[in-house]
């Protein structure tokens, strides 16, 4: 009566082990964004700083993984869980990551000049709006400065001849 399982705990194990291979292959399409971004900053960031990026994409992998786990089986883990998230990981990088990180790659190329342009053109647009209203506040600050020190001059000057008057 050991060897023989009922049913629903065959279909519950078989369905635990196509959570797992999904999960495994989520984080290998995560894994593959994560790369598609990395070639792309990778020419403007310290080698620290990408190590501890790496770091920081497997620490978020394995709290996800946990989360999952823990909300999905109770926090039953069995080898076939593992199994299924190697499974998954390796089928998705092995079958899809050649096609689908092209595409990736390219996207994010795309999108990374679309936001320097933006930049660029924000740039431009301050230089235009901006830096008049910069020159015309500089000028009308030295106008008022010179203003100021012309009327203390005048009013230095009342002011003692009016001091002569009284005394």
């Amino acid at each position: 009566m050991g060897l023989i399982q009922s049913p629903s705990l065959v279909m519950d194990q078989l369905f635990a082990f196509t959570e797992a291979v999904v999960l495994g292959a989520a984080l290998a399409i995560c894994f593959d964004v994560y790369r598609a971004v990395r070639f792309q900053i990778r020419r403007h960031l310290l080698k620290l700083l990408l190590i501890a990026a790496d770091c920081l994409y497997w620490i978020a992998a394995a709290l996800a993984c946990i989360i999952i786990i823990i909300s999905r089986r109770w926090g039953e883990i069995y080898f076939y869980s593992y199994l299924g998230l190697a499974g998954g990981f390796s089928l998705y990088l092995v079958m899809l990551s050649r096609f689908l990180l092209p595409f990736w790659n390219a996207f994010f190329v795309r999108l990374f000049c679309f936001f320097s342009q933006l930049f660029t053109f924000g740039g431009k647009v301050y230089r235009v709006l901006c830096v008049p209203f910069c020159w015309t506040t500089r000028q009308t600050a030295k106008v008022a400065g010179q203003s100021r020190l012309q009327l203390n001059h005048l009013a230095s000057r009342i002011l003692s001849k009016t001091r002569r008057k009284y005394k």
